[in-house]
């Protein structure tokens, strides 16, 4: 009866990319042409094992496609394909809603009490709402997700945006520092991310117009994830823009060429 969760649990065989998905990313990725076939050879592997790893459920009615799971695992393993690390080992649920979807936060209030607000969002993820390596869910508009699949969303990607924080908790703090290497490192990142993160919130005070989304300033979890959206969709824009911010990312998500000592 529970075969098949045995071989699940204690296979080594590494999950299959199907032939036959290679069209539908074709088809619905605008940033799958880009890509050069070494990259793509590494990202289908990522993918396979998301979606081996992963649960999908639809929100309000909504049927959670084959497809729709192709593209969403595509878009997250971005984050990861050059890491060795098992991918979102917090998130093992991804919630789909058709559109963009009512959630509640809790805000300040007078005297020091604590308020609850309903906003409307695009997505959310668990992990990066409760401050907590927890674990949970994240939530995603399929609207959203498409509209940034075909590159129609002017450089944001809410895929990009909650699985940025997944990777910011995984060290137990949702603070806009990832886990990284070394102490060295960590130095050098907080010291970019800061003085960046001030520079934002100092031009958005004063109407100076920014290459970063002014999401970014909210706080320096969500200024981390704005900043990842930018390096994966202008990375050319982001590096002449912000090169001290695009270093840190770069190396961040390229840990194999920072080994190599190769910035290419």
């Amino acid at each position: 009866m529970f075969t098949w969760l045995k071989d699940k649990l204690f296979s080594t065989t590494p999950p299959e990319f199907n032939p036959a998905w290679e069209s539908t990313l074709d088809q619905n990725l605008a940033v799958w042409h880009t890509l050069q076939e070494r990259e793509r050879s590494k990202l289908r592997q990522r993918i396979a094992d998301f979606l081996d790893t992963k649960s999908f459920e639809g929100c309000n009615g909504l049927e959670v496609t084959q497809d729709m799971k192709l593209v969403i695992a595509a878009m997250a393993c971005m984050l990861v394909v050059n890491s060795s690390a098992k991918a979102f080992p917090l998130c093992d649920t991804i919630l789909v809603y058709p559109d963009k979807f009512t959630k509640t936060i809790k805000v300040p209030g007078p005297g020091g009490t604590i308020q609850e607000q309903q906003i409307i969002a695009s997505g959310e993820s668990w992990s990066a709402l409760y401050g907590s390596a927890s674990g949970g869910p994240v939530i995603l508009s399929w609207r959203d997700v498409e509209a940034a699949a075909h590159g129609l969303t002017n450089g944001r990607n809410v895929v990009h945006h909650e699985f940025a924080h997944q990777l910011d908790a995984l060290d137990g703090a949702m603070d806009g520092a990832p886990n990284l290497p070394d102490r060295t490192t960590a130095q050098e990142w907080r010291q970019v991310f800061t003085r960046e993160y001030s520079h934002l919130r100092r031009d958005l005070a004063h109407r100076v117009p920014t290459f970063i989304h002014p999401y970014g300033a909210t706080s320096p979890a969500e200024f981390f994830a704005v900043a990842t959206e930018h390096y994966f969709a202008n990375p050319a824009e982001f590096q002449a823009r912000h090169p001290d911010l695009f270093t840190q990312l770069h190396a961040f998500y390229n840990p194999s060429e920072t080994q190599s000592g190769s910035t290419s």
